[in-house]
């Protein structure tokens, strides 16, 4: 198993790792999902360094790196299980140090465009959900429409909430700290595109961030 750098960023701090425990014993959640099997969740922090830094340089920071990894990506197909799956690809084959593919799961509270006409849209289905979250068929709609369209823009808010701005003018917004189970949202290159170097951020329920050191393209 491979060691990877995860640096915590919260509030422009790192919190150094528990001595002899892995990422999936930390947080005491399942192996119940390919995140979770992949050795990237798996793998051990070893390498925890103070960013001496603002909260605001500390997010504006994360939000340029995930703007380059994602902006003029299109927004190419999704899947649900216990969450949406959504797949970003580029098409700009030339530049060879950006990620050709990643992959955003999804697991907190998200909307699509303005908040009250969200709402307006989750009200107006002609069927309520039944054995998923109250707005996931709508979201399921939203992100049928936008198949396709191409990243303009990503934000990082204060509390770690993620916003894709795409070139329909709509957006996609991520809750950074939701009540839920595991990670609010994960945005990762997939390891079987990139290998040991993928790049991927994950933000946990209570909004602190972690990220790769151990790209060669970009530390966050």
């Amino acid at each position: 198993m491979r060691e990877a750098r995860l640096r915590r960023i919260d509030a422009g701090e790192c919190t150094p790792p528990e001595e002899g425990r892995n990422y999936d014993a930390r947080h005491k959640q399942p192996p119940d999902t390919e995140w979770r099997h992949s050795t990237r969740y798996k793998a051990t922090e070893t390498c925890c360094q103070s960013l001496r830094a603002n909260t605001m340089t500390t997010t504006s920071r994360l939000q340029a790196i995930l703007g380059e990894w994602l902006v003029n990506m299109t927004l190419a197909s999704f899947e649900f299980s216990a969450g949406f799956r959504v797949q970003f690809e580029s098409r700009e084959t030339d530049e060879i140090d950006r990620p050709k593919v990643m992959i955003l799961e999804i697991k907190s509270m998200s909307h699509i465009g303005e908040i009250d006409e969200w709402n307006n849209l989750v009200e107006s289905l002609p069927k309520a959900s039944r054995r998923t979250e109250r707005h996931e068929p709508a979201f399921a709609y939203g992100l049928m429409l936008l198949v396709g369209v191409t990243v303009n823009a990503v934000r990082v808010e204060q509390d770690s909430t993620l916003i894709i701005e795409t070139s329909d003018g709509e957006s996609i917004t991520i809750a950074g700290r939701d009540d839920v189970w595991e990670e609010s949202w994960i945005l990762a290159e997939p390891e079987d595109v990139a290998g040991v170097a993928a790049k991927f951020a994950a933000c946990d329920s209570q909004g602190a961030i972690s990220c790769s050191l151990d790209s060669p393209w970009r530390s966050c």
